[in-house]
Formats: C-alpha cells, structure tokens, sequence
C-alpha cells in the first residue's frame, strides 16, 4: 500500500519499474521510465499499446513529457483493463 501512496501522491514518476509505469497510468500521473536492462520489454510493449513511447527516457536531449490521458491508445488500454476485471469477477462469479 505505501508504493501506491507514494505513486498516487506523486507529482511526476520517473521508474525502471512496469508496475510503477502501469499504476502511473492508472492514477493519470505525468512520468517516464528508463527501462531496466533486463525486463524493459514489458515496458516498453505497455507504452506502445498505450501509445505513450514519449515516456520512455531517451539520454539525448530529453524532455520531461505531460501525458495526455484523452488520446486514444490510452483510452483503449483502459477498456481493456475493464475488459479483464470484468472476466475475472464473470469468472470467480461462476463458481
């Protein structure tokens, strides 16, 4: 719970980590990530579906970007966020 406080109550989020990405978007923060050497691809394919690229931290001549939250990538991932907690409760509802 104090990580999604400390997201939530964020002014701007700058994060190697897809968890802080995803809740960044959740939460309709302004941020980037650099993404980890390792487990960047998560990232980095989150923010393509989101069409926000322009988070991602490039070493020249980077800006800090103000997220538009209305543009279509990313009202289309948020439908597909509701999508799956519907099928999840549809699904733990059967039983």
């Amino acid at each position: 719970m104090e990580f999604l406080g400390y997201i939530l109550n964020a002014e701007y989020i700058i994060s190697t980590s897809f968890h802080a990405t995803a809740f960044s978007i959740l939460f309709e923060k302004n941020f980037c990530v650099v993404p980890h050497s390792k487990t960047g691809a998560r990232v980095t394919d989150l923010l393509e579906d989101a069409n926000l690229c322009d988070c991602i931290w490039q070493e020249n001549n980077y800006q800090y970007p103000q997220v538009n939250y209305s543009q279509a990538g990313v009202i289309a991932l948020k439908e597909r966020i509701d999508f799956s907690k519907q099928f999840l409760i549809n699904s733990l509802g059967e039983k």
